[in-house]
């Protein structure tokens, strides 16, 4: 089985690497998680075989945020005589640059159909597989029906269970002392030896010659710190980004039924090729007072395109399918059919082929400064043809975005204009000014 990386939003970036902490049985075994030393070791095994074993599925995990990031053995899976196993390392061994990092190992799936679980808070559950021999079959075997929470599990039978647990790594251990080492390769500043570097490794896939520049509109609280002015960016490198990459799901997962694109079910930030707009994942409404951002994109790994108006038309089809059946409100399969269609028509940027009435582009990895920008420049609110805006034109490339959309002159939009207009202006750092208002949109609100 191979070595695999899921990297999440991190594609591309760089990050360190974090061993297990060894200790001994006798700590170990009179700490919460009593497993950690056999972890370690287990680890370390992986490390000196090459990482890459036949008989047995590594997952490695990169976390974190910003440019703090952290790599890390994530879970161990395979087989022995009496049936599959899961290893996961789930527990926190204390902090690394301000995170708490799961490197120890904590939880367990045993051939005999048991999960186990040691929590860092001290706490255990275990539960038992009473299910179908086809759900145990399944690769998702951990999360199919079937398992039962055991409930008056007591000294006795953690001690039974930790045991087992146990003896079971001590297998796979043994397994792996038997393997021959792997050529020694030098361990880099990171953490990363040659070898898991090599395994590893993402290349960047080029962006082709005219590819578009593409508009997102993000809130404050949910853009990083790299894109706003000096004055507003912290010292933490968990902030260091400009785009999280990691917004709304394009599917909820409890509207995931049935098969779907790998990444269908994660989240994203959404894109358009046109900078006013406003593109949201399907279903979702932008806020007024996002801030626009411009990227240039440097690669196109993790980035996708679904067409939009899959989304509408279904919903189109299931809203009349619904009210000529008479329903007053809509089911959860229906609910979930305008997010299956569009999600189907989900592609690799890489790919796309064009032809889409709608296309919605969907990053999936952070983005930092580099292919980034939180666009900036003078706003107005401006009122023409009896209705009032608020506009900001961008100092870099000279386009004129639309903050509030235009609507009739009333107290309250005039009002509303000025508070999303002057949160912008507040933001960037910016000058804000005021064109063409009537008179009475400076007079004071009706009471009644």
């Amino acid at each position: 089985m191979p070595v695999t990386h899921k990297f999440d939003e991190f594609a591309l970036r760089p990050s360190r690497f974090a061993r297990p902490a060894p200790m001994s049985a006798a700590d170990a075994l009179g700490s919460r998680m009593p497993l950690q030393d056999l972890g370690a070791d287990l680890v370390e095994e992986l490390a000196r075989v090459g990482w890459d074993v036949p008989s047995l599925g590594v997952e490695i995990r990169t976390y974190g945020r910003g440019s703090n990031l952290v790599t890390r053995v994530a879970s161990v899976v395979g087989s022995t005589e009496a049936g599959p196993f899961e290893l996961h390392f789930r527990g926190s061994q204390g902090l690394s640059d301000g995170y708490h990092v799961p490197t120890g190992l904590n939880q367990l799936l045993l051939p005999e159909g048991w999960k186990l679980a040691y929590h860092e808070d001290g706490s255990r559950s275990a539960e038992r597989f009473r299910g179908t021999e086809k759900d145990w079959s399944s690769p998702h075997r951990s999360y199919v029906d079937g398992w039962h929470q055991v409930n008056d599990a007591g000294p006795v039978f953690w001690e039974r269970r930790t045991a087992e647990a146990r003896r079971l790594v001590g297998e796979v251990l043994e397994r792996l002392r038997r393997t021959p080492a792997a050529e020694a390769s030098p361990v880099d500043a990171q953490g990363f030896d040659a070898a898991l570097r090599g395994l590893i490794a993402i290349e960047p896939q080029p962006v082709p010659e005219g590819f578009p520049a593409l508009y997102v509109w993000e809130r404050r609280d949910e853009l990083g710190d790299a894109g706003l002015p000096p004055w507003r960016r912290g010292e933490r490198s968990e902030n260091d980004y400009v785009l999280a990459g990691n917004g709304k799901r394009l599917v909820a997962l409890g509207d995931a039924r049935g098969p779907l694109p790998r990444r269908a079910t994660d989240g994203f930030t959404y894109a358009s090729t046109d900078p006013n707009a406003k593109v949201v994942a399907p279903g979702w409404h932008t806020r007024e007072d996002a801030l626009p951002v411009e990227v240039k994109l440097a690669a196109l790994n993790e980035v996708y395109v679904v067409d939009a108006e899959a989304y509408d038309a279904e919903r189109r089809t299931v809203e009349a399918e619904a009210f000529e059946a008479g329903q007053k409100e809509l089911t959860g399969v229906q609910i979930s059919r305008p997010y299956r269609a569009v999600a189907l028509t989900m592609v690799p940027a890489a790919e796309y082929p064009g032809g889409y009435v709608n296309p919605l582009v969907l990053i999936g990895r952070q983005l930092h400064a580099d292919e980034a920008r939180v666009m900036s420049g003078p706003v107005t609110v401006s009122a023409e043809d009896g209705r009032v805006g608020a506009t900001m034109r961008d100092s870099v490339s000279g386009l004129e975005l639309r903050l509030f959309e235009p609507e009739e002159i009333r107290r309250g939009s005039v009002r509303e204009a000025r508070r999303i207009a002057g949160r912008v202006a507040e933001t960037l750092g910016v000058r804000m000014l005021e064109c063409g208002l009537p008179e009475e949109a400076n007079a004071p609100a009706l009471v009644f």
